[in-house]
């Protein structure tokens, strides 16, 4: 026999309250790995998780006012008013604690969907230069923000051009997703990494992936926190931040270095010195300034 609404205990909606809440959780922690992989439906699945949290937020407010309803109900039944008012309470804690948990794990990812679709960031450009190097390779070019697309286009780029062995990085910002999509390739394609000019931000993810990581001794390479938490400050590790150490982490990278980086707000950015970059191994040889192209 089917229980109506009206006839759910608060204990009764606690459970049916979390159940929800643990569906939508495995939910959003698939839509984030499949997002995370940057696949062709990348901006398709960035939508998905925004309705997922939006579907989330229904969920929240709906166990509330339920609950709600459900606490007057048991105390005009006789259950005692401190009882009622703590069952109430306990199923507003869960019904906050769902979104935020959720929210957590597609920090990066909801980030991502905001940017397509309200302040659009354009891709990366990309160019072989002109030189090669003296192994007759070539180097490719990745300037400018690494925005939704930044994936694809390298993956083009190397389908077309295999004799690319290099790839030389200036960019000042991106988005988390399109970095690590971007740091995958290249180290699928045991590529090297190359800073003449600047890598800052989530730019040095990709950085990391290189087989070898050079630098010249002025190039500007500084990290920071790629988005703050929804709770607490810029110490607070998110889930993309977590990804993203782990990343690097795997990569060689003294963890101190990634961590110092992700406790860092975007408007006080952590600049490692030259020394700082080799003990760390993010920086494994240096380019000469002759070398600048």
């Amino acid at each position: 026999m089917r229980i109506a609404p009206d006839r759910w205990g608060l204990r009764h909606t606690l459970a049916i309250g979390w159940a929800g809440g643990l569906l939508l959780a495995i939910a959003a922690s698939g839509v984030a790995q499949i997002t995370w992989a940057v696949g062709p439906w990348y901006p398709v699945w960035l939508r998905v998780a925004g309705a997922l949290m939006v579907a989330t937020g229904f969920w929240s407010a709906s166990w509330v006012w339920i609950a709600f309803q459900n606490a007057e109900r048991r105390v005009r039944e006789g259950l005692s008013l401190p009882r009622g008012i703590t069952g109430f309470a306990a199923n507003c804690l869960s019904a906050l604690l769902v979104p935020l948990v959720i929210g957590h794990g597609l920090h990066g990812v909801l980030y991502a969907w905001y940017a397509h679709h309200f302040t659009p960031m354009p891709p990366a450009e990309f160019r072989l230069l002109p030189e090669r190097l003296a192994d007759g390779s070539d180097v490719l070019e990745l300037y400018g923000p690494m925005g939704i697309g930044t994936t694809d286009g390298l993956q083009r780029w190397l389908a077309q051009h295999p004799s690319i062995r290099t790839v030389q990085l200036d960019s000042h910002e991106g988005l988390a997703p399109e970095a690590m999509g971007v740091a995958r390739l290249i180290h699928q394609h045991q590529l090297d990494t190359a800073v003449v000019h600047r890598c800052e931000g989530v730019c040095i993810a990709a950085l990391a992936a290189g087989a070898r990581r050079l630098a010249t001794p002025e190039a500007s390479i500084s990290c920071h926190k790629p988005y703050m938490p929804v709770v607490g400050g810029a110490h607070t590790l998110t889930a993309t931040d977590r990804y993203l150490l782990r990343w690097m982490v795997a990569q060689g990278v003294d963890q101190a270095l990634p961590l110092a980086c992700l406790q860092r707000p975007a408007w006080d950015a952590y600049t490692p010195d030259t020394d700082e970059l080799g003990r760390a191994w993010l920086i494994t040889n240096a380019l000469p300034p002759t070398q600048s192209q």
